[in-house]
């Protein structure tokens, strides 16, 4: 899977990965890093990058992604450009679409069709890749269309939830 990422310094990376088995083959910026990783729990997770080992907790809202590495909180947005879609400003008219970034599983559905959220709050979660994302609400409203249904699973680009102003 192929993202660009964007840090909170305004630098951007291509970042490749493939998985095989407890392998990750990474390239960032066409630059092979050698990296194993082991899953702790839902937001955590042991690497060893090129033979060191570190504990990663990571954070999630949609793209933008929280990773705490020794001590040090590293902000970056990853975008997946066979969606071309760049979380910028979000609109505050008629509803907006919330949807999936990456293939998965839904494993929990946290909310309902017409319960109020604020932004950010969880709505559901999906597993990509043994790892699970809380796909949160970008703005507060209405949960208009609720898409999915625990267990299912599904593709880029689908639609999992709409979210409507209150």
């Amino acid at each position: 899977m192929k993202f660009e990422a964007r840090l909170e310094n305004g630098q951007r990376h291509t970042v490749e990965v493939k998985r095989q088995g407890g392998q990750l083959e990474v390239l960032i910026d066409d630059d092979p890093v050698s990296v194993r990783f082991r899953q702790v729990n839902d937001n955590q997770c042991l690497l060893e990058l090129d033979g060191k080992i570190v504990d990663a907790v990571i954070h999630r809202n949609g793209i933008d992604q929280e990773v705490l590495i020794a001590g040090i909180t590293h902000r970056l947005r990853l975008i997946d450009p066979r969606l071309q879609r760049d979380a910028g400003e979000v609109s505050t008219d008629g509803p907006l679409a919330v949807k999936a970034q990456m293939a998965g599983r839904v494993v929990r559905v946290l909310k309902t069709t017409g319960e109020l959220v604020e932004k950010n709050t969880a709505v559901l979660v999906i597993e990509a890749m043994k790892m699970q994302n809380d796909i949160r609400a970008p703005r507060a409203g209405v949960i208009a269309a609720l898409d999915v249904k625990e267990g299912q699973p599904v593709s880029a680009g689908q639609l999992l939830f709409e979210v409507t102003t209150k």
